[in-house]
């Protein structure tokens, strides 16, 4: 929202069930104010405890509980009021007066879809069980066929599961239903700026197939209209930067990784293409500092290295270490 810049979910769930104190987290995340809290479910009721802390001197600014009966329409109510009353708290202590207010949506009135597609988004971030996730969602649109939501993310995991191997579907097949979906969403919302993201990938991934018609300045507007929507869309961000490097527009390309990477410090294709466009422009030092930064803050792995960087620099044991690794060479076996 305008005067905060605020971190993405996604990042911040990296954190679920870590040791790590309020100002170590903010450090890693280039925050001064963190949100902490717990939902917990009793019965027909819930509880949500929430508190905003100032990492800088770990003080805490403000903290409520909330208990309600369990009904859809309070689960966003309740983040519409917690949305609300943190922002009035930073407004009142950082002196920040063009904050305005917070409107939370509404996504599904059925309260069974909606934690279904709870289940299935952690997945989705973190590119696991991908089929599973699929299954959720699919189950969730069976009791709410217009949760926009579910549509969009269902849309995106269609080639996703084919491209992380959670599905024997060819890609044609698979990017014929995720256009199907994303339409679908749009259907119900014009304005999804995560289904008209999917669309671009999908015509773009047909065009590199040699099996589409469009062209590159074609496939870059498409994601330009998902950011305008959405100028956070860590994934349109990323999508972009990829068909600009198509095209060897390396600055657009390194500037839209750069911003997907600050908006989602975890998003590992972010990092990684951050890494790697910077070795590609002859940038070494820059690049081998962010894959260190990466490592540190555990957004990336040790095998997503930018080799040549690694051997430019003379990073021999980081180069030996990396190629040894078995994602790099599997099936090998010592001569």
């Amino acid at each position: 929202m305008k005067g905060l810049d605020i971190v993405s979910r996604t990042s911040s769930f990296q954190f679920k069930g870590r040791e790590l104190g309020i100002p170590e987290i903010a450090g890693l995340l280039k925050v001064r104010h963190v949100v902490e809290g717990s939902v917990r479910k009793s019965g027909e009721t819930i509880r949500v405890t929430a508190q905003l802390i100032d990492a800088s001197n770990d003080k805490h600014l403000w903290s409520n509980t909330y208990d309600r009966p369990l009904t859809a329409e309070n689960i966003f109510a309740i983040q519409d009021e917690i949305a609300n009353s943190i922002v009035t708290a930073l407004s009142q202590t950082l002196g920040l007066s063009e904050l305005g207010a917070v409107a939370v949506g509404t996504s599904t009135h059925n309260l069974s879809a909606y934690e279904r597609f709870l289940q299935a988004r952690p997945l989705f971030n973190a590119r696991v069980r991908l089929d599973e996730a699929d299954k959720l969602l699919a189950d969730a649109l069976l009791q709410d066929p217009g949760f926009v939501k579910a549509l969009e993310m269902r849309a995106a995991l269609q080639t996703l599961m084919v491209e992380y191997g959670f599905s024997a579907q060819s890609r044609q097949d698979a990017e014929r239903q995720s256009d199907k979906l994303a339409e679908r969403a749009l259907a119900i919302e014009p304005q999804s700026s995560a289904a008209l993201a999917v669309l671009g990938k999908n015509a773009a991934t047909a065009v590199e197939d040699r099996r589409g018609t469009k062209s590159y300045k074609e496939l870059i507007e498409m994601f330009d209209r998902a950011l305008q929507i959405d100028p956070r869309n860590a994934s349109a961000l990323n999508w972009r930067g990829l068909r600009y490097l198509m095209v060897g527009r390396m600055d657009e390309a390194l500037a839209d990784f750069a911003s997907c990477r600050a908006i989602e410090p975890y998003y590992l294709p972010c990092v990684e293409n951050y890494i790697s466009t910077l070795g590609d422009m002859g940038r070494d030092e820059e690049s081998l500092q962010a894959w260190r930064e990466a490592l540190n803050m555990s957004a990336t792995k040790v095998y997503n290295a930018d080799l040549p960087v690694l051997a430019r620099m003379g990073e021999e044991l980081a180069f030996k270490l990396v190629t040894n690794d078995q994602q790099i060479l599997g099936g090998l076996e010592p001569a």
